[in-house]
């Protein structure tokens, strides 16, 4: 028994290299949704550049490991199993329900609808019927963590709201089956550490700017996010649209290298951890100046360290000359 690691065999297996891959047609996805807020002019969501780079056929340098593996198995038995004491329930409609919006190329798949069979009156659930029960749209997402915690959950200080990435991809959905009669969209989280609970509805909402320009915002238990417009998601998917036409690299939406006055200002906002931060400090010293990769130790975007196309991005291609490493901040 000795001869064989069980745990070391199964993780390279997950990282082999695969020959055959599968072939896909150049949609846009919701999960790649990405907006600049009109306000703030500040990028949420995924990086265009990222998704020319999917679209174009570029191979991934940084395809995910074992562990990202064993992340997305665990995202997807949480589904499973939510979506089947859902049929046991009598609510389910139906699960992984094809989408696709022709007029923006954009296609991707609907965890599950269900019918609000029951309505909660007094404290207490009762049943009404079926064919006076809405139907609702719900997208399942797993996390684990402070940060995704402090975020989703809340605290003393504030309030919980889903992760912005995945609010575009549901509020993309909810605005789309409005104009099919669905009233929006459910958001159900499941901490896989904690096994803490919580969702979120979300309701395509029109507002007015300035009493004149109309705009569809996503109200999330009630509250308007301003910074958040399909008019705006759809902008970028145009923009990413037009980049593939004219063969044209749209510029970096993240940095995967803070430099040392940002380090310093987030985790003066608590927006670095301490065990990271501490990491950071010290490996800045012993860098060697000629590395031109970034060191394990940076702090930059999380978008880009879980990026598939790192390496492409900012060593391999033509830009190579403006990669951050820790010698130089």
């Amino acid at each position: 028994m000795d001869d064989i690691n069980l745990i070391e065999l199964t993780d390279q297996f997950l990282e082999r290299d695969r020959t055959i891959t599968e072939e896909r047609l150049p949609h846009f996805y919701p999960s790649e949704a990405r907006q600049i807020c009109e306000e703030t002019g500040e990028v949420i969501g995924h990086c265009l550049r990222a998704s020319y780079y999917r679209l174009i056929g570029i191979e991934r340098t940084d395809p995910p490991n074992a562990r990202a593996y064993y992340i997305f198995m665990l995202g997807n038995l949480v589904e499973a199993f939510l979506i089947e004491r859902w049929k046991e329930m009598g609510i389910w409609e139906q699960d992984n329900v094809a989408f696709y919006d022709r007029e923006y190329n954009v296609s991707g798949k609907i965890d599950c609808f269900i019918r609000s069979v029951f309505v909660k009156r007094d404290g207490v659930y009762r049943m009404r019927p079926r064919n006076q029960s809405p139907i609702i749209g719900v997208e399942v997402k797993s996390f684990y963590g402070y940060y995704a915690t402090k975020e989703i959950m809340g605290n003393q200080s504030q309030d919980g709201r889903p992760k912005t990435n995945q609010l575009l991809q549901a509020f993309y959905y909810a605005e789309r089956y409005s104009h099919r009669g669905i009233p929006g969209f459910k958001m159900a989280y499941l901490a896989r550490d904690s096994v803490q609970r919580r969702e979120f509805n979300v309701v395509p909402t029109v507002t007015s700017v300035g009493g004149e320009v109309q705009r569809t915002r996503p109200r999330v238990d009630g509250k308007i996010f301003g910074n958040i417009s399909i008019e705006a998601i759809r902008e970028s998917y145009r923009l990413l649209d037009q980049a593939l036409r004219a063969d044209t690299l749209p510029a970096r939406d993240y940095i995967r290298a803070y430099d040392k006055a940002t380090v310093e200002a987030k985790y003066a906002a608590d927006g670095v951890s301490k065990s990271k931060y501490d990491a950071w400090t010290r490996a800045r010293k012993p860098c060697d100046p000629n590395v031109r990769r970034m060191h394990k130790d940076s702090i930059g975007d999380w978008q880009c360290s879980y990026c598939n196309y790192q390496q492409h991005c900012w060593v391999d291609n033509d830009e190579a000359g403006e990669e951050i490493t820790l010698d130089q901040i």
